[in-house]
């Protein structure tokens, strides 16, 4: 899970930075988080320096490496599970013995 460090932006919420794969994250007020990828370290530095963070984003990040859109938010990790509903079955109650399922339970 990237550590997300929250900002002092208009449009930007969080940032983030993945040292080992050079992947900068960024999440917006709107909730969307994205990632670039093949960001060099330096760039992350001066965003989390700059002054305007959006001004920053604009001039460094924005149209200047690949991105994708993110489903799942990063900086949410594990705990996006908890917005899942789970149902539980009784084991016994399912009889897969004519299937010839075999689960190594």
């Amino acid at each position: 899970m990237v550590k997300p460090i929250a900002v002092v932006s208009s449009n930007i919420n969080r940032i983030g930075y993945d040292v080992d794969g050079l992947k900068l994250y960024v999440e917006f007020k709107s909730s969307k988080c994205y990632v670039y990828e093949g960001v060099p370290l330096s760039v992350f530095v001066g965003f989390k320096q700059a002054d305007s963070k959006g001004s920053y984003f604009s001039r460094n990040v924005k149209n200047k490496f690949s991105t994708l859109l993110m489903s799942v938010n990063p900086f949410e990790g594990i705990g996006l599970i908890k917005s899942m509903k789970v149902f539980e079955v009784e084991p016994e109650a399912i009889d897969l013995s004519d299937q010839g399922a075999s689960f190594g339970w």
